[in-house]
């Protein structure tokens, strides 16, 4: 596999994680990393209730493409 995609993987993970962790406290939705290394796509989601409404939400979307 590429060195610059398992270099960019592991910045935009480690980045994406603790952007998860920062905004997770105390807030009434909940925010997620969703991980597919072997097709090199990264998401972090939101999903929770405001009043009667159950939200779900795409926060961030990022693919890593072989040059």
């Amino acid at each position: 596999m590429d060195t610059k995609i398992i270099t960019y993987s592991t910045i935009l993970t480690q980045w994406l994680d603790e952007f998860v962790n920062r905004m997770n406290g105390g807030r009434s939705s909940e925010y997620e990393l969703i991980t597919d290394d072997k097709h090199h796509h990264y998401e972090v989601i939101r999903t929770g209730w405001r009043k009667d409404v159950f939200e779900y939400n795409i926060v961030f979307h990022f693919q890593i493409k072989p040059t």
